[in-house]
């Protein structure tokens, strides 16, 4: 298919620069990378109160200057393996573009009890964020991320105090106003004396520097601290909850001292035994189900607008969207 020695020739230059990746003892701003690595085995803990929070969204309507969505955040409590209490608020957005940025507006839609909205969503200026915060060609997308984003750590304040607290991804804010939020957190956490966290699947946001080789091809159960954030005043860890998980996750903390640390580690790998993805938190696996927005959920309500909205603005939304559709009929003509 290809000319040989060019082939060989590709294949060698990236083999080079995975070795030059894998030897590199480089710095990272804004960490502070351990030197050695202290891996921990966790010990089981019977009795735990551990709490989850996570967040899910899917577009009812697109352009290319705005997003229209619908947004669910969910958050519970569990005693063990048994879930004591939750909490669920929906809501609609429209992030739009602005001459500084984009900015959205939030729309409330349904709370379960003892969720009261003006306590968990953002406002329009909260939401609002520079160009210059958020780069790439998925700009847009990315800003209307943001309200749900702001609102799972709203939420995750209302579990604060009476249990470790575990969020879906690690605590990186995408602008201010999610920073103010994390900042929050932060404090009710140092102040009640129980760590917050947040759980990445992925690393794909971090440096490669972060990720040793003999990190991801280590066997057993464990956890190891390995850097300090210094940007955001926590610590970064990978740990692996079961032996039969596929790969270590990483769990950026907020905690008060090395024993509350243990403690959440011992709590996590105690409740990660699910069947279906062992060594991953059952109670996340709980809270994405439920914070999850399908596609068809979100089909229906499009149908119910579209069936209500005036005809000629349904006639723009609809000739816009065809805008936005060939590359993708290109892409699956092409690959039948």
């Amino acid at each position: 298919m290809y000319e040989a020695d060019a082939f060989k020739s590709a294949i060698k230059a990236f083999e080079s620069e995975l070795a030059r990746l894998k030897a590199s003892k480089r710095s990272v701003p804004g960490y502070e990378i351990c030197e050695e690595l202290d891996f921990v085995e966790p010990k089981p803990a019977y009795d735990f109160d551990l709490a989850f929070c996570d967040g899910g969204n899917y577009p009812i309507f697109n352009s290319s200057y705005f997003i229209f969505q619908l947004n669910r955040i969910f958050a519970s409590s569990w005693k063990g393996r048994k879930r004591t209490g939750y909490f669920s608020v929906d809501f609609l957005t429209l992030t739009r573009r602005t001459a500084e940025g984009f900015s959205s507006a939030v729309y409330p839609l349904k709370a379960s009890p003892g969720a009261a909205f003006g306590d968990v969503l953002p406002s329009e200026a909260e939401t609002a964020v520079d160009y210059r915060e958020l780069m790439g060609l998925d700009a847009l997308k990315a800003a209307s991320q943001l309200p749900r984003r702001i609102a799972e750590k709203k939420l995750a304040r209302m579990l604060i105090g009476n249990h470790v607290v575990v969020l879906d991804g690690l605590l990186q804010p995408e602008c201010q106003a999610e920073w103010s939020a994390i900042k929050e957190l932060r404090s009710l956490s140092q102040a009640s004396g129980y760590p917050i966290a947040g759980l990445a699947k992925t690393a794909a946001l971090l440096d490669p520097a972060l990720v040793p080789t003999a990190l991801l091809d280590r066997q057993g159960e464990w956890y190891v601290r390995l850097a300090r954030v210094t940007s955001r005043g926590s610590d970064l860890y990978a740990a692996k909850f079961h032996r039969a998980a596929l790969t270590p996750y990483f769990v950026e903390v907020v905690a008060g001292d090395e024993r509350s640390v243990e403690d959440l580690f011992s709590a996590l790998f105690s409740d990660s035994l699910d069947p279906h993805l062992p060594g991953y938190p059952h109670g996340l696996i709980d809270a994405d189900r439920n914070a999850r927005v399908g596609m068809r959920e979100a089909e229906r309500l499009r149908g119910e607008m579209l069936r209500v909205m005036k005809p000629d603005l349904v006639k723009g939304i609809l000739l816009g969207e065809r805008t936005l559709g060939t590359h993708d009929l290109l892409n699956a003509l092409n690959s039948m």
